[in-house]
Order: structure tokens, then sequence, then C-alpha cells
């Protein structure tokens, strides 16, 4: 992954060519962040991509010679470059296999027990900050879906850009339509999903929820921390001036691996709003938990999956023994802890991420730039096994949503500490498991969290 591509300028001076780069940087300041203050630092800027007096932050491109008197300006409290991140990657593998049943519940739905409350998410907005829509997504997204278009927005960039043409993002029915199904897979397994277009209607966590999508990656699983950072305050000042009016919980399933301090307060200001937040652990492996995965204060998911997957040809909506530890393992992928690194205990707990049915796009084709406005941005729409913490942690999500219908005062802390609490203990296992699909290699204590998410359970702990 190249974290910057740094742009050339050329600048003749007395004959002589002095190349200087351009480096994308987030800037906080310890001073409030006023119109004068503003201008201040977009003085040591050629370009200024994002503003956000509600963190005193901004982002900017600057002139690698003008990085020291930006950082020695005794107004600036940090300068941090704005680090590319990325979706995990998903390993998708299309099944057109048909439930026998109008409405089926599949293994990962069961495995952690998700519809056992008999909660729906009514009354709850679900953000989905991620790669956007298909713009054929109606064609396989239940057709009674509560999906809030109208604050629908983007923050990435068309095609393969940096930078957007102003500060404004995209807001409206168009504007998270993307080339990328990365989000519309993640939003599947909350609200549920068509198996195949006219088909089927395949059991989400939460399917009554509202729906909010929110792009910040493109089609070339593309982002910025500084997109990311204005979602999350996007987020929080919808709640703040009580647009989104109930409960608000977010899924982000994307992450870097450097600490964002401004994208970090971006999502300290949307907490302090009220909007709860669930974060993929990243599918680093030992390499460790991406950032915002493992800050504190975020609710985080690492992957598990089935012991007696592909045990039977139809195993992938029959009954899952929950109840059993040795009948779930730890993905090989999934990210582990390290020892001795600031903000590294930060798994909370495991969500199905190995062989995950849910909503995915096929056979689109296009690598090109500039369509990610929505043009043409059709998919062929149908089920995938699909592989991943981003996988994961929407089922974490869509238990936090029904948590959120039981009690709508419930803060981040508490449910954190819940889910945590009701957890299925998942013991180290120093040896692995051998199933009918792969070799998953042996975990320790550094990759489960407490345990696996346990959906009835934990709202039932939930005070009312």
């Amino acid at each position: 992954m190249r974290y910057l591509e740094p742009i050339t300028a050329v600048l003749l001076f007395a004959g002589a060519a002095f190349a200087q780069q351009l480096v994308p940087v987030m800037v906080k300041t310890n001073v409030r962040l006023d119109a004068a203050v503003q201008a201040a630092m977009a003085g040591y800027a050629t370009h200024v991509t994002e503003v956000w007096p509600q963190i005193n932050a901004m982002a900017m491109e600057v002139r690698d010679t003008a990085l020291a008197g930006l950082r020695a300006d005794p107004r600036v409290a940090l300068v941090e470059v704005d680090e590319e991140i990325a979706l995990p990657a998903a390993v998708a593998r299309e099944t057109n296999s048909a439930s026998a049943a109008p409405v089926f519940l599949p293994w990962n739905q069961d495995q952690v027990d998700t519809l056992d409350s008999g909660l729906d998410g009514t009354g709850v907005t679900v953000v989905i900050v991620d790669s956007g829509l298909p713009e054929n997504w109606r064609d396989s997204l239940p057709s009674d879906i509560d999906m809030d278009l109208d604050h629908a927005a983007s923050f990435a960039p068309e095609g393969n850009g940096r930078r957007r043409p102003s500060l404004a993002p995209r807001i409206g029915p168009t504007a998270p339509i993307g080339l990328h199904p990365h989000g519309y897979g993640v939003m599947s397994v909350i609200s549920g999903y068509h198996h195949v277009v006219g088909g089927d209607l395949v059991a989400g966590g939460a399917p009554r929820a509202q729906f909010l999508p929110i792009q910040v990656f493109n089609q070339f699983n593309r982002g910025l921390f500084s997109w990311v950072a204005s979602a999350f305050v996007y987020v929080g000042d919808l709640k703040r001036a009580g647009v989104l009016q109930g409960p608000v919980v977010v899924n982000f399933s994307g992450g870097g691996r450097n600490t964002s301090q401004v994208a970090g307060a971006a999502i300290d200001y949307m907490l302090a709003q009220g909007v709860l937040l669930v974060v993929a652990a990243g599918n680093a492996g030992d390499v460790g938990v991406d950032y915002p995965a493992r800050k504190p204060e975020v609710i985080s998911a690492a992957a598990a999956g089935f012991v007696g997957e592909f045990g039977t040809a139809r195993w992938y909506w029959e009954d899952v023994p929950e109840g059993n530890p040795s009948d779930h393992y730890v993905s090989s992928f999934s990210a582990r802890e390290l020892a001795g690194v600031p903000q590294a205990s930060q798994i909370d707990l495991l969500g199905p991420g190995d062989w995950v049915i849910a909503a995915w796009g096929f056979g689109n084709g296009r690598t090109g730039a500039g369509f990610a406005d929505g043009h043409n941005a059709n998919f062929r729409l149908g089920s995938a096994f699909l592989a991943g913490t981003s996988f994961a942690a929407p089922h974490v999500t869509a238990v936090v949503a029904q948590m959120l219908q039981r009690n709508p005062a419930l803060t981040q802390a508490q449910a954190e500490a819940i889910l945590r609490s009701t957890a299925l203990p998942i013991a180290p296992n120093p040896i692995g498991v051998i199933t009918a699909a792969q070799v998953v290699r042996p975990w320790a204590a550094n990759a489960t969290g407490t345990g696996l998410l346990r959906g009835g359970a934990a709202v039932a702990a939930t005070p009312q």
C-alpha cells in the first residue's frame, strides 16, 4: 500500500529546476479554528481539502518545504500525513443455490443468534460508512427497506482523484452510488436481501432500521483518513442538529495501519453526540489491529467461522450449533493484538467473517475513472460467500441496533460492556482447525477478544 503519491511541481529559478512535493496532511490547532485561523493555516497550503471547525482541524496539501513552518506555528497542535486507507480485501465466491423457504436464515446469522431477541431495529438509524451502493441496489435489497437518501452523502472524489472539486460533499439520492460492492454487501448483512434478483429473501439482523449510506471509498478501494473524518463529523452534525432524531449506530468496515489523531477526534465528536460506532478489526493477521478499530472507545469486531462449514451440501442455511466453543474458530486472516503497542488490546469480540453469505455485485468490469457519480454503475446482483472482518462488524452492528431499539439511551461504553460480557468465550487453540474448506491456523488469546457475539443474550442484558 502506498500511503503517499506526491505530485511533483517543477519550479524554474535562475535557470535551475527545483522539485517540490505536495504532501497531503491534516492539521489540528490548539486554538479555536475561526475564520482568521483558517486563513492563516491556508497560507501554508496549496489547496485546502477539508475544514472541521467542530474539532479544530483541517486537511490540506502542503509543499514539503512549508511543512517545517507549519509544524512550528504556535497555533498548531499537530500535523499528520493524510494516510491512504482501504477496505480489507474481501474474498467473494458466488453462490446461486436457492433455499427451500421464502425467507431463510443464513448460517452466519444463526451462529451468533442475531434474530433471537425478536427485535428488528425499528426506530434506529444504521449508518454504513463504506463504498456506497450500486445504482441498481433496489433490485436486490428488500422492497420495503427504509433508506434515508435525503442525507446520503459521498466524501470520496470521483474516479482516481485525491480531492473533491470543492469542500462541499455530494448529498442526496445519487451521492453514495459507486462502483465497488463492498458497502452493499455490508449493508445486506443488516438489512437482508434477495438471494437472487426476484428470488428468496435472506434475513438480515436489523431489517426495520433506517439505513443511511455514506461513501468514503471509491471504485478503486481507495480512501483517505480525511474522507472518513468528514463522514464522522457529518454524522455527528446530523445527530447534533436533530436531523437524526432517534438512536444511531455507525458501521465502518475499513481502516489503516497508522493512527490518525484527527480521525480519532472526529470519532470522539460523533460519539459525544450520542452516536455509537462499530469497526472491523482488519484482516492483517499478526501485523495487528487496524485503526480506528484499536481506538479504545470503539466497538471492534474480529472474524470467526464455523468448524462444520461445507460438512453438508446445504450447511449454510441449516442450524449451526451455537453454545459449544469448539464448534467455532478464529479466522486465519483476522487481526491479532500486538503486545507492547499503545492502544493494541482492542479486539472486543468476534463475529462471523468466514464464508459469510451476503449480497454482492458481479461482472461490472469497470476499472476506469469518472463513474463514482452513479453513471452506469449497475452490477449483476446476487449472493456470495464473503470473507473478512468487514462482514463480522455488521453482525455486531445489527445487534447494537436491536439493543438501541430496546434502550434508545444506551451509550457506547454501555453497549461495548454488554457485548463483551455476553460473548461466548473462545479459548486459544495451539494447533488450529481443519474444516472441509480450509486449514485454519492456530490462534491465541490476542485474537479472540472476549469471545463470539451472542445477539439474543446481549439484547436481553440491555437495561430498559
